[in-house]
């Protein structure tokens, strides 16, 4: 994409004087080098929004990102794009094909998105593209597969447990590359330890802050909404680097508290998205009988029987989107425990199925073994299991396009 078609993109808001030009041009012949920049030799391609969103952070890093009533201090860039339409695969991009970006810290609101991403950019991305690749090694490629090389990269999951593993790595020469992936709870954990000299460990969070302060080339926050705390955006601004926000829905105190001044923007709407068929449009059902019976147990009955009404023709719709058989998964929301185990017991009897239950105390027993306290322990042992009545709608983070309704 050419700078003067992205300026020309209407969901963008690039200015041609604040980029340099050359520069933007050299990065982008370099990612049209990959055969899955435009699906060359029929290789698997990215969505040309995607594209453009990429396109949109290599005119920020190469532009004028000083902030003129705030000298010294650096603006950021926000990628707006509906949940579904690839935003790791654009994480992915930008963290291990650009000639410029080395090192990068990736922020995320939750752990087990930060192990999703951390598969997505060692291996997971690349199987979705089609390439060759077996089991949950580090993929590199040769140009000839490629297009262009894929190098190596040293992936570490930031954590404070694992700070003296990650200066130690950064340290050696051949680390070049280098993508560490954590929360802003852990960020907020290290620079907590760094500023007490006497806990164990101090010295080496304050060598790895001032190495991702001195020696990284990006910070990418993924889903920086859900995590508002001043604690946490003040940490990211602190190593003033280039930094990228990522969202499906930002909202305004976002944009103060990641320096997002406007001029570095994408907006992917969800209309459009819908309609070139990136995502599918989500139909609200409403129930038959709107009367809110008396009593809990009641309630779940009736509850139940209304998703029995609407559900069976829509699953079975659902299957023939899969084309490699995956049955079609469900989410249902509950207050509490108790509520919750009600709704697996009335869905269990009247579906004949065996639901999981994910609760922070839920107890597994002999007669129901199927609860769990993460959805990860429950992605362990019942991966197939159709209904997942969760206390939070899976709020901790769960990347599986199976699940179909809500």
């Amino acid at each position: 994409m050419k700078l003067k078609d992205l300026i020309r993109d209407e969901r963008t808001s690039i200015l041609q004087e604040e980029v340099n030009g050359a520069a933007y041009g050299r990065v982008l012949r370099h990612l049209r080098s990959y055969n899955f920049w435009d699906g060359a030799d029929g290789a698997p391609r990215l969505w040309e929004h995607q594209q453009a969103a990429i396109a949109t952070v290599v005119a920020y890093l190469n532009g004028d990102k000083a902030i003129p009533e705030r000298p010294g201090q650096t603006e950021a860039a926000l990628l707006k794009l509906p949940t579904g339409t690839g935003k790791s695969g654009i994480v992915t991009v930008l963290t291990r094909c650009l000639t410029d970006v080395r090192r990068v810290l990736v922020l995320t609101p939750r752990t087990a998105l930060t192990e999703q991403l951390m598969a997505d950019i060692r291996y997971r991305f690349w199987k979705h593209m089609g390439f060759a690749h077996n089991g949950s090694a580090l993929f590199t490629a040769e140009a000839e597969a490629l297009g262009n090389a894929l190098e190596s990269v040293y992936v570490e999951q930031f954590l404070p447990k694992n700070v003296d593993r990650m200066v130690q790595h950064l340290a050696e020469p051949e680390t070049d590359r280098a993508i560490l992936v954590g929360t802003h709870q852990a960020l907020g954990d290290i620079r907590k330890k760094a500023l007490d000299p006497d806990l164990p460990g101090s010295e080496y969070c304050t060598a790895l802050l001032a190495c991702i302060r001195n020696d990284f080339d990006l910070v990418i926050v993924d889903e920086g909404h859900y995590e508002p705390a001043i604690s946490w955006s003040r940490g990211v601004r602190e190593f003033n680097l280039p930094t990228l926000l990522l969202s499906a829905t930002p909202y305004r105190n976002d944009y103060k508290s990641f320096r997002v001044r406007g001029r570095y923007l994408f907006n992917f709407p969800y209309r459009q998205a819908v309609d070139g068929s990136i995502i599918r449009p989500a139909e609200v059902i409403q129930p038959q009988d709107v009367q809110q019976p008396e009593g809990r147990e009641a309630a779940i009955t009736q509850f139940v029987a209304n998703l029995h009404h609407a559900l069976p023709e829509r699953l079975q719709q659902a299957r023939r989107w899969f084309r490699n058989g995956a049955s079609p998964k469900v989410m249902v929301r509950g207050d509490d425990l108790e509520t919750l185990t009600l709704l697996q017991t009335e869905i269990n009897r009247v579906f004949g199925t065996r639901a999981v239950v994910i609760h922070d105390r839920a107890k597994k027993t002999a007669q129901n073994p199927d609860m769990f306290t993460s959805v990860a322990s429950a992605q362990r042992s019942r991966a197939n299991a159709q209904f997942w009545v969760h206390q939070n709608k899976l709020m901790e983070g769960i990347d599986d396009p199976t699940f179909v309704a809500v």
